[in-house]
């Protein structure tokens, strides 16, 4: 399965069963819907650090490894450098409507907070990873941007 974006395009790995994959498609049909709605309180790169943050290793507790997680996961999305710009800063509705990490986790559409969507939008990458190909914008005959 390929999820196109704006600015990549997910590859997803097939499911085994079809009914468990009948299951996934229906909640990404909900969550589509919802953000019909209002924006959705999710961010990719900042999900996929909070999940990969979240298995388990160096003998850590279930409540060190979360903190570890959301650690992980405010940098990504808040923090700003030479080399770094903050996930946030990349799309206007996100700095607007969820402008800290607490705001984006915080929120709640249809009964869905960040960790949630995270999970039921990416968390199925972590027994079977899903890939992420940035898109390159084509560049002009003279070298510019079409």
């Amino acid at each position: 399965t390929h999820v196109v974006g704006q600015n990549a395009t997910l590859v997803i790995p097939p499911l085994e069963d079809a009914r468990q994959a009948m299951m996934q498609v229906n909640t990404w049909l909900a969550i589509r819907t919802a953000g019909m709605v209002q924006p959705l309180p999710i961010e990719f790169d900042t999900a996929a650090v909070w999940l990969e943050r979240q298995k388990p290793g160096q003998n850590r507790n279930a409540q060190m490894l979360e903190q570890d997680a959301q650690a992980a996961a405010r940098n990504v999305y808040e923090v700003t450098g030479p080399y770094q710009t903050a996930a946030r800063d990349q799309t206007p509705v996100l700095k607007r409507d969820f402008p800290d990490f607490d705001a984006l986790a915080g929120a709640l559409v249809a009964d869905r907070d960040f960790f949630m969507l995270a999970r039921e939008l990416y968390g199925r990458g972590h027994d079977h990873p899903i890939k992420r190909v940035e898109h390159k914008t084509p560049a002009t005959s003279d070298g510019g941007r079409p």
